[in-house]
């Protein structure tokens, strides 16, 4: 039930809400996933099993949140990014999975620029620090000569610090 409440953001009273995401905020000097993310160009990831879980919440100046998107050959979706400023992640580009916040940007405008800046003033209108949910993926395999699969890291929700709901 717990995770059910910090996905939808329709279900829940706000302080059922904000108690899950105070849940997940990572402790001062304390690692978000239990283990060191491994750095890529671009990104980050854990291998499986590398860390002690895998939802960790950090609080962001608003302003420190850059959103973009991409549309990738052969996929019909365009892939939405957030560059964070965060200690350790500077510099990453992660997945935007907030279903939320994406489907308002949708509905705020047609074109894909129109909604990179719909992104950007919803999270700039959360106040002036938010609350980032950073999550891992399930172990994935992006082609199979690879080998072993990675947790990448993604930006699952955006959350006021105020009032976390729609």
């Amino acid at each position: 039930m717990g995770a059910r409440v910090a996905t939808d953001r329709s279900h829940g009273p706000p302080d059922q809400r904000c108690a899950i995401l105070e849940a997940t905020l990572t402790p001062s000097g304390q690692l978000p996933f239990g283990a060191p993310l491994v750095l890529t160009r671009t990104s980050a990831y854990l291998k499986p099993g590398g860390g002690t879980r895998s939802l960790a919440s950090v609080v962001i100046p608003a302003e420190q949140l850059r959103f973009s998107v991409a549309q990738r050959e052969g996929l019909e979706e365009p892939d939405f990014r957030v560059a964070l400023s965060v200690p350790g992640l500077e510099g990453r580009i992660l997945a935007v999975k907030d279903h939320f916040l994406l489907r308002q940007a949708e509905q705020a405008a047609k074109d894909l620029d129109g909604r990179v800046k719909a992104l950007q003033r919803s999270v700039s209108e959360m106040g002036e620090r938010v609350i980032v949910r950073l999550g891992l993926t399930r172990a994935f395999v992006a082609t199979p000569h690879r080998g072993e699969g990675l947790c990448w890291l993604m930006a699952d929700g955006f959350f006021s610090l105020k009032n976390p709901q729609p």
